[in-house]
């Protein structure tokens, strides 16, 4: 894998998510270029048996995610919040009243942040925002997002580690 040069959204993409924890070789090797929308996300909540964990910027949340969330709740799934402008977890509880803020180690508005979130403890998904040109976040923005399966997967296990790491005292064993 060779690597990218500073003005290209994937190195900046890549800036990020090492912020989360991962290697260079890591963050290199999830960057997709492709620019995700909600379409992935969607389908691992609709997947979703147990628990979903969400952070997202507000400009991310629509009508399609928290309609999903609800539906994962009715199902019994639990839904865990952190990281969210007032705005976002208000329009989350208002449509989902039960679901569990916790605290997270990041201040997600103050970063080029899009969502990031685990599910099942097994799937996970990362995003950055980016201007078109790939310079930090302006008026329009691109999401540029990285997932995950399974329990060997590196960024599943880095995620699942964080969240571990702040759930736990939270959750039913």
């Amino acid at each position: 894998m060779s690597p990218t040069t500073g003005d290209e959204p994937a190195s900046l993409a890549t800036k990020q998510l090492e912020t989360f924890g991962l290697s260079a070789y890591a963050a290199q090797t999830f960057v997709a270029l492709a620019s995700l929308g909600t379409e992935r996300l969607l389908s691992f909540i609709e997947a979703a048996t147990d628990e979903i964990v969400y952070m997202t910027v507000e400009d991310l949340l629509c009508e399609k995610i928290t309609d999903a969330l609800w539906r994962a709740s009715d199902r019994g799934v639990t839904i865990r919040l952190a990281g969210m402008s007032p705005a976002a977890t208000a329009e989350i509880h208002q449509s989902i009243p039960n679901a569990e803020p916790f605290d997270s180690l990041w201040n997600w508005s103050d970063m080029s942040a899009g969502r990031l979130s685990m599910i099942d403890q097994d799937k996970t998904l990362a995003s950055v925002l980016m201007a078109e040109d790939g310079t930090e976040p302006s008026e329009r923005r691109d999401e540029t997002a990285i997932w995950g399966a399974g329990e060997t997967n590196s960024l599943v296990m880095v995620l699942k580690a964080i969240f571990t790491w702040q759930l736990d005292e939270n959750r039913d064993e």
